[in-house]
């Protein structure tokens, strides 16, 4: 007994006229029961904005019997079990449960850093759903991110702690997240790039951070040291955008132009 490959996925999925393109694309957030499969393509059939959060509302309880039935004799809750599964946090005991288990690759895989995680974003999201104890607050901050709530969210994140380092990356997206929504006004100078300097330079250094996320934090560090560098003085905008104006010689430096003059 496997889970659905690519293969399957993408034909299930262009039958329902999603483009080959994207079903190559989405499969990255598919992984688990067949459930968790037809839930992300019902959701992409419709649209592909907040694709994890669509599914796992499609999902629903349809997979409770299966994890109760199929990991319930550990002896101690699933939704724990799960829970710390979502953040890669088991213990050795429970990691090594699962892998032994015989339904292992339908709710579980390794990650980049070494760590057993769910199989996919979607279970993770549905599992933290489920869950309403500690770690519950890691739910609460991907809604507030959801509704565009940042402060919401770096509240809430700032009372998390973690020595593993994935969640530590967790936590320095979320403030860089914050500072650069600060304001509803999204002028280049509104963003709080002193704030994003320590985070970022966090994820740019992490060898265990996806590398899409990774190159991203790298360039808002790069932006955040330009700024803060040459954007003064601090009270006189005017000033602070032609001081940056002159020195956007090299490309990445005119894309943050660019970003300023299609923000205004």
């Amino acid at each position: 007994m496997t889970p659905i490959s690519r293969t399957e996925f993408v034909t299930a999925a262009t039958a329902r006229g999603i483009k080959q393109e994207v079903a190559y694309k989405i499969f990255s957030l598919a992984g688990g029961p067949d459930v968790v499969h037809s839930a992300l393509i019902s959701a992409a059939a419709v649209g592909h904005e907040r694709l994890i959060e669509r599914s796992v509302d499609v999902i629903g309880d349809r997979l409770d019997g299966f994890f109760k039935d199929s990991f319930g004799e550990l002896g101690t809750s699933e939704d724990d079990l799960f829970g710390r599964l979502a953040l890669g946090r088991l213990l050795p005991h429970e990691e090594d449960y699962i892998e032994s288990h015989l339904l292992s690759r339908f709710v579980a895989q390794r990650s980049k850093a070494g760590a057993l995680v769910s199989a996919s974003p979607i279970l993770s999201r549905l599992f933290l759903r489920r869950r309403r104890g500690t770690f519950a607050v890691y739910d609460e901050i991907l809604d507030a991110i959801r509704v565009g709530n940042y402060k919401g969210a770096v509240e809430l994140v700032s009372s998390t702690e973690s020595d593993l380092d994935h969640l530590k990356m967790f936590r320095c997206l979320v403030e860089m997240l914050a500072a650069l929504n600060v304001n509803d006004d999204r002028n280049l100078l509104n963003i709080g790039w002193d704030r994003i300097l320590g985070p970022a330079q966090k994820i740019a250094a992490s060898p265990n951070a996806p590398d899409h996320i990774r190159e991203w934090a790298s360039r808002m560090l790069d932006w955040a040291r330009f700024v803060t560098q040459y954007g003064v003085p601090a009270n006189d905008n005017r000033l602070r955008l032609d001081a940056l104006t002159v020195r956007c010689g090299d490309k990445s430096r005119t894309n943050l132009y660019f970003f300023q003059c299609f923000a205004i």
